[in-house]
């Protein structure tokens, strides 16, 4: 599937109801993330370039809480499926600033979400991103989307000094 085009729907060919029912959430779902992105970079557009076009108010954070949070628990069927699911919704963050909290309990940072190959499991791990004392941090590895997924601010980017950029260039 080419990057900008909407998914097309699941078919019912082979699949049990629980599946299906997945399928057609994650694509309701991914529908609507991406009409959200549109209004919302159509509304910074038409700002920049002195527009004053009419467009549906931002979701809050709440709202943006609710959407995700109907697909936890969930797993789509293959490794495919839960990666656009991660991308989607990594993506909708990201044109907010905003980041999940990591559910790991003695964690709590802002973070990214990734869908990653597992080693056990064709169909992939669920795994949230973040720095901790300078290094990237993993944690995660559920099969499915954890429960309670709460939303915050992404921090502020750091510049890296020319000794940092040096080093991550290395392989």
């Amino acid at each position: 599937m080419r990057e900008g085009l909407s998914p097309t729907a699941p078919k019912r060919e082979g699949l049990n109801m629980e599946a299906y029912a997945n399928a057609q959430l994650l694509f309701d779902t991914i529908k609507s993330f991406r009409s959200i992105r549109d209004n919302h970079r159509l509304r910074k557009l038409a700002k920049v370039v002195g527009l004053n076009v009419p467009f549906p108010p931002d979701p809050s954070i709440h709202q943006l809480e609710h959407f995700i949070n109907n697909l936890v628990g969930k797993s789509f069927g293959n490794f495919e499926a839960n990666f656009m699911a991660a991308q989607e919704i990594q993506g909708l963050l990201n044109d907010f600033g905003l980041r999940i909290t990591c559910p790991n309990a003695h964690c709590r940072k802002p973070a990214t979400l990734h869908c990653t190959k597992a080693t056990r499991g064709k169909n992939g791990k669920y795994v949230f991103v973040h720095s901790q004392a300078g290094r990237q941090t993993h944690h995660g590895g559920y099969v499915a989307l954890p429960e309670n997924i709460t939303l915050v601010p992404a921090a502020a980017r750091k510049k890296r000094s020319p000794t940092e950029s040096s080093r991550a260039g290395r392989g």
